[in-house]
């Protein structure tokens, strides 16, 4: 069995990269993107070395989850 999941990736400034599962926005106060759904840190932070901080919109991605037997 196999679900698409609709996602977003962004770089924040100083922390690394995050996945979200609303569309974020660049925070106002502090140098990260915020959004009022779930952000899940991405470990490798070398990994997508195309997204960077100075992006002006969030990457849109799909996941597809797979359950393994």
């Amino acid at each position: 069995m196999e679900e698409k999941i609709t996602a977003w990736i962004a770089r924040d400034k100083v922390t690394g990269l995050y996945l979200y599962n609303e569309k974020p926005h660049k925070s106002e106060v502090f140098p990260e993107w915020a959004c009022i759904g779930g952000k899940f840190r991405i470990n490798d932070s070398n990994s997508f070395s195309q997204i960077k901080w100075e992006d002006k919109e969030p990457t849109k991605v799909e996941l597809t989850i797979k359950i393994c037997k």
